[in-house]
């Protein structure tokens, strides 16, 4: 399942723990009544110190870069927030900044160290999704953080992604027969949808890009897409040009249904016949070139089937639990002080 942060998104959500992710971003609705663009801004100093943790201060400027980063990753324009809502958005994410220290504390407490070498790698991860080292220096600019700092956010991550795997995820397990009692309960929802199996090329653009590096990735894709139509191999130019996590296996996403989590790329998928290609689809991320490969019909799983999917989802299941444990066990041993209310 998701870490407390996954390597790509931790480092882009730098100060919003993953703990989220083991429970739910913080979500909900507030009153309708919009926050004005100034109601998002603290009227805190950055310094104020809002909580302590086992001596350790929580400065009101790290919820403040949380909040921000929060917004940016939900695409969400702060005038548009109700008041309310980013009032408890501050008090959700105080409550993960203070968990995410925890979590960082009990990591130097095993003596759990990180490499030089990992960190890097986790930097250049995060910067290989920007367009250029420049576009990358205006976000880190943009987010009031230095390199360093950006190093040390980084050497946090991985100390407590390893601290979770060790205490918390090697200890929990999924038996035969919890898959097959499973199976059994939810025979009538494992019905395999009808489903295309699909290929994609890739260029980013999404919310951060600038203008300029929007018409580059629309550009490139373009040309692609007169490649692929002019005969060249999908998966190998997929390979090469293509930005997604999937260019490595020629851009295989799998299988997608129509209800899938992005209704723009099914519902252009399963217009396709197998083997053709689609004109370029945009999505909040970037642009597509998709290419389905096989169609399936709708009908029933069998357990050998829906064995990994049920594995996969129990794991998930049992590690929140496990991880909601150990983090309730860490906050009963912490000193935690709310020294100043949310602003």
């Amino acid at each position: 399942m998701k870490r407390l942060m996954s390597p790509l998104f931790g480092l882009l959500l730098v100060f919003v723990p993953a703990c989220q992710a083991r429970g739910g971003d913080p979500s909900g609705t507030g009153p309708s009544t919009p926050a004005p663009p100034e109601a998002t801004a603290s009227k805190v100093p950055p310094a104020t110190v809002l909580a302590r943790v086992n001596g350790t201060d929580i400065p009101s400027g790290h919820l403040e870069r949380a909040l921000k980063l929060f917004l940016e990753r939900n695409s969400q324009d702060p005038g548009s927030v109700p008041a309310a809502r980013i009032q408890d958005l501050r008090k959700e994410l105080l409550e993960s900044l203070v968990s995410s220290e925890l979590l960082y504390q009990a990591s130097k407490a095993a003596g759990i160290s990180v490499a030089d070498d990992a960190i890097a790698q986790q930097i250049q991860l995060l910067q290989s999704r920007f367009p250029s080292e420049a576009e990358f220096t205006k976000y880190l600019q943009d987010q009031g953080l230095t390199p360093d700092e950006m190093k040390e956010q980084a050497r946090r991550n991985l100390a407590t992604d390893q601290l979770i795997k060790r205490d918390v995820d090697s200890k929990v397990s999924v038996s035969d027969q919890d898959i097959a009692d499973y199976f059994e309960k939810n025979k009538e929802r494992m019905r395999r949808p009808e489903a295309v199996k699909l290929s994609e090329i890739f260029a980013a653009a999404d919310s951060r890009t600038s203008a300029d590096a929007r018409n580059k990735a629309r550009q490139k894709i373009e040309l692609l897409l007169k490649e692929v139509r002019g005969g060249k191999d999908f998966a190998a130019l997929a390979r090469q040009f293509s930005e997604s996590p999937d260019a490595k296996d020629g851009g295989e996403m799998g299988y997608v249904s129509r209800n899938g989590s992005l209704p723009v790329l099914s519902e252009a998928a399963f217009k396709l016949k197998v083997g053709e290609v689609s004109d370029v689809v945009e999505t909040p991320f970037g642009y597509h070139i998709l290419k389905v490969t096989d169609k399936r019909a709708a009908g029933d799983v069998t357990l050998t089937e829906a064995k990994p999917q049920i594995s996969a989802l129990l794991t998930q299941q049992k590690e929140r639990e496990a991880f909601n444990a150990y983090l309730t066990a860490l906050k009963t041993g912490a000193r935690i002080e709310i020294l100043t209310p949310t602003p």
